[in-house]
């Protein structure tokens, strides 16, 4: 076959708008409880998809009925797990709970505002996340029942993102940065304890861990038996994993990469 010479970007192409839109991608993964189930987004032709498998079972979806989809800026990921449940956020801005073993999935929050990176408490009955209204980024709380109106609990920054629960219940992690600066220029890791009373959730203490900036903190973890706060920290120029002991309050890198 002879070839054919065509002008610059008029040629037939095997890929098109159609085949890139129904491409697959994997995004957000998450652990339950014990570590048994494990759950991932699969994102469809745009649809965002909650995938459920064990050891036992081939995978399975568990939100066929919805967009699975957070849409908060860099807020962080779209689903979280626990206790035997999957927490995801619908593209509306709702957050819904979804049991792994049966059933329909439960509204959390009511369709105000949009949700992000929801995380659930080691005891079960609150859901921490990143909301955003009108332009405006909150640290909020939810009951995992969704019998309450949810609670703002931090609003002190322009930015939130990557919420994450101490085991104890009582105390929590997250990151948030101002204006002008974006989540790769500078961020702060704070820590926090909850005082929790009737009339709703308060901050009682507060500390900065890491972070200014000039300097990017991502993704912290609590260790199993929470005594030690991970994260990664570009302090170095570098993103590098580093550790911190909340008894001794101190600090220590486990990485030192500069690649």
């Amino acid at each position: 076959m002879s070839k054919q010479q065509m002008q610059y970007g008029l040629w037939p192409s095997p890929i098109t708008p159609e085949s890139m839109a129904a491409a697959l991608k994997l995004e957000d993964v998450a652990w339950d409880t014990g570590g048994k189930t494990l759950l991932w987004l699969e994102r469809r032709g745009g649809r965002g998809t909650l995938v459920a498998s064990t050891e036992a079972s081939a995978p399975r979806e568990l939100t066929d009925a919805h967009d699975v989809r957070a849409r908060v800026g860099y807020g962080g990921g779209s689903i979280g797990a626990g206790d035997g449940w999957a927490i995801y956020c619908e593209a509306n801005g709702q957050i819904f709970r979804q049991s792994l073993d049966y059933g329909e999935p439960l509204p959390i929050t009511p369709a105000f505002g949009h949700g992000a990176s929801p995380a659930l408490s080691s005891n079960g009955r609150w859901v921490l996340y990143v909301h955003h209204h009108q332009g405006r980024d909150a640290l909020a709380l939810a009951s995992i029942g969704g019998e309450r109106w949810p609670q703002q609990i931090r609003r002190s920054a322009d930015f939130f993102m990557q919420p994450a629960w101490h085991p104890n219940g009582h105390q929590i992690t997250w990151i948030e940065w101002d204006h002008p600066q974006m989540p790769w220029d500078g961020t702060r890791l704070q820590l926090a304890t909850l005082e929790f009373a009737p009339a709703g959730c308060t901050i009682a203490e507060l500390h900065q861990i890491a972070g200014d900036a000039q300097t990017a903190i991502f993704q912290p973890t609590f260790s199993p038996d929470g005594r030690y706060l991970a994260f990664v920290s570009d302090d170095s120029g570098w993103n590098n994993l580093c550790l911190f002991d909340l008894d001794q309050e101190e600090r220590r890198p486990l990485t030192r990469l500069e690649t």
